[in-house]
């Protein structure tokens, strides 16, 4: 399992990518969480992707998306 954090330290916003691949099903399916720092109130949604490379994409336009939105990339 892998994950991405992004915050937005001039909003207090986060934005996390979780990619879970189930071995038995061969899915890879991308978690996605988001929402304020110092909020209970957010929102998640999940999609399912065909292969790593298109996981791969997929992680790369968020990470350029996020970043063009002021998020800074915390971890991965």
């Amino acid at each position: 399992m892998l994950t991405y954090n992004w915050i937005n330290p001039d909003k207090a916003r986060y934005y996390t990518i979780t990619v879970q691949k189930k071995s038995a099903l061969k899915q890879i399916v991308l978690l996605h969480a988001w929402g304020g720092c110092y909020s209970n109130h957010g929102r998640r949604k999940s999609i399912q992707v065909e292969s790593e490379e298109q996981a791969d994409s997929y992680i790369k336009q968020m990470i350029r998306r996020r970043k063009s939105r002021g998020y800074e990339l915390l971890g991965s």
